[in-house]
């Protein structure tokens, strides 16, 4: 791919608020100490421990940007990688379709991603990885009760498939991935093909049991050459918000995020929330514990346990956000050659982000936006930034937005105006942009020149008749 396409792309990704992820790494800026832990978490993993992360930031500030960069380095690590959404049908509450959903979401380094289990299994059975895996099947020494029926089903399912007993395989798959079957003919047909001296007592998978088979996909993975699984859950706040009202309910989804953040071998867990969603919910299980002393208070939530695995989003500064800016700028230039951004371009916007205010200056996402708007309306306008009409005083540019409550727009095409520097200046076009500044088009009448200022900062006034 030539480097012009590339950064188009880019380009057009941030204009909808993305960041693809080849270029995520450059984009990320002020977040060196969660990148520090990110990839101690990734050399944890590869070295068969436990990892799992908590970012905790508003809307915007970052975390998606943050899972995108950590898929970006899992992926150069040969992870396999799991991202998905919590919702409405997916609050770990059933564990089964939390299961089946982190799985359908699987992306593998060198086969990329599948539709459901069965088309995963069916794959690396068919691919080298298959003696690796009935090898590790084979290994129940020190395995748990859902690892050993894992490791079953599984022989059993490639016996069934080889041997083209396919309506038997499919019970079995269905019975992998928690689905109410017969567990009376699973646990015949198991033991018919596997023709094995020891039997399974019971063939029972409970969802309290289904995030040990989780467990156990991450152990295959890890014996068949992969580095380990990253499993991403973004919006956590929703298991929370849309969940039963019910406090057992709530207590059961809790447990088992608990359980995933505890961390298992071979898997790094990663969980975002939005601020003081975490303070409500150890509030609302301390609330309920003191009637019923069942209803725990999951342990990641406890004050002591915090900080070993939050992570917050702090706001970006200044400096962070004029290197975004450049970063943006030379990706912008490769994109769109024909058009050079003069070195007035770069200083005016680091004013515009130096003195925005407000909400928008918290969230990087908006400030990214804004950046290529204004680069967009640059590339498409033959404008002459002025210097003289950049903004200086922040606390004036402050003021000033606080208290437009709407914009209105000052001049009208032809009229006559004047300006401290340039004279007497000819309206051309005052056109509103999407950030809601006004930039104004004047013609120089002295001069012929066309000049372009932003309505808050140029020294305008109106020509007494």
């Amino acid at each position: 791919m030539n480097d012009r396409y590339f950064y188009e792309n880019v380009i057009n990704s941030l204009r909808l608020g993305i960041v693809p992820c080849r270029y995520v790494e450059a984009l990320t800026v002020g977040r060196a100490e969660i990148i520090k832990n990110i990839k101690s978490g990734i050399a944890d993993i590869t070295c068969g421990r436990a990892s799992s992360m908590i970012f905790e930031g508003d809307y915007g500030a970052g975390k998606s940007h943050i899972i995108n960069f950590a898929k970006y380095i899992a992926r150069e690590k040969n992870f396999v990688i799991s991202a998905i959404s919590a919702d409405q049908t997916l609050l770990f509450n059933k564990m089964d379709r939390v299961m089946n959903a982190i799985i359908e979401a699987m992306e593998f380094p060198d086969f990329g991603s599948f539709n459901g289990f069965e088309q995963m299994l069916n794959r690396l059975l068919n691919s080298w990885h298959r003696n690796s895996i009935l090898d590790w099947c084979e290994e129940i020494c020190f395995a748990s009760e859902a690892e050993i029926k894992f490791k079953k089903g599984v022989k059993a399912y490639d016996i069934m498939m080889k041997g083209m007993n396919y309506e038997a395989a499919e019970d079995v798959m269905r019975w992998l991935q928690g689905e109410k079957v017969d567990l009376k003919r699973i646990k015949s047909l198991i033991d018919n093909f596997l023709n094995e001296d020891k039997k399974t007592a019971s063939f029972r998978i409970g969802q309290n049991e289904i995030i040990y088979l989780i467990q156990s996909i991450g152990q295959m993975l890890k014996a068949i050459g992969y580095s380990g699984w990253m499993i991403m859950v973004d919006e956590c706040e929703n298991f929370f918000e849309l969940s039963p009202p019910n406090p057992k309910s709530k207590h059961k989804i809790f447990s088992n995020v608990d359980n995933m953040i505890r961390g298992f071998r071979n898997i790094f867990s990663m969980f975002t929330f939005t601020p003081k969603q975490l303070d409500r919910i150890y509030s609302y299980f301390a609330a309920q514990n003191t009637y019923d002393r069942e209803l725990t208070i999951p342990n990641f939530l406890l004050p002591h346990e915090r900080h070993k695995k939050i992570y917050r989003l702090n706001k970006l500064n200044d400096d962070n956000y004029i290197a975004l800016l450049k970063k943006i700028v030379d990706a912008y230039e490769i994109a769109y050659p024909e058009k050079k951004l003069s070195m007035n371009y770069g200083k005016y916007l680091e004013n515009k982000i130096t003195t925005m205010a407000g909400f928008d200056k918290e969230r990087p996402r908006a400030v990214i936006r804004m950046i290529i708007e204004y680069l967009d309306y640059f590339l498409t306008n033959e404008i002459d930034i002025d210097m003289s009409m950049v903004p200086v005083n922040k606390k004036n540019y402050t003021e000033a937005r606080s208290g437009a409550k709407s914009i209105q727009l000052p001049y009208v095409r032809g009229e006559k105006i004047g300006h401290k520097k340039y004279g007497k200046c000819e309206v051309l076009e005052v056109k509103k942009l999407p950030n809601d500044s006004v930039n104004i088009k004047v013609k120089v009448i002295k001069t012929g020149e066309i000049k372009i200022f932003d309505q808050k900062f140029a020294e305008f006034e109106k020509i007494k008749k």
